[in-house]
């Protein structure tokens, strides 16, 4: 599981570079001819549409880091709620970690 997560993690490195990209672009304007500028305009356009959808997509890390806070919240609930037992929590465990392997395969 370890090196699928590690397949989605570029996604931010990606991001930042995309940002890095942008503030590139941003320097080049200020050196530009305004009647020159229309074409880095329409580049940095370009730049931050990707960023926006890369940005739109819950990764396998985002939904990780979601069931372990909510983990930790069913375990604080577990002590004054007679109803969430150990094995009613390993059972969401279990459907958690089946979740998150099937969106893994699907993604590889």
């Amino acid at each position: 599981m370890r090196n699928a997560l590690r397949c989605l993690l570029p996604a931010k490195s990606l991001q930042n570079e995309l940002l890095s990209a942008i503030k590139d672009k941003i320097e080049e304007l200020r050196d530009l001819d305004i009647s020159k500028s229309a074409t880095v305009v329409d580049q940095l356009v370009k730049l931050s549409a990707t960023i926006e959808r890369l940005d739109k997509e819950a990764s396998a890390v985002d939904f990780i880091e979601c069931f372990m806070a909510f983990g930790r919240w069913l375990e604080y609930q577990a002590e004054t709620d007679l109803e969430i037992t150990p094995e009613f929590r390993k059972l969401v465990n279990k459907y958690q970690n089946k979740y998150i392997l099937e969106m893994l395969s699907s993604k590889l």
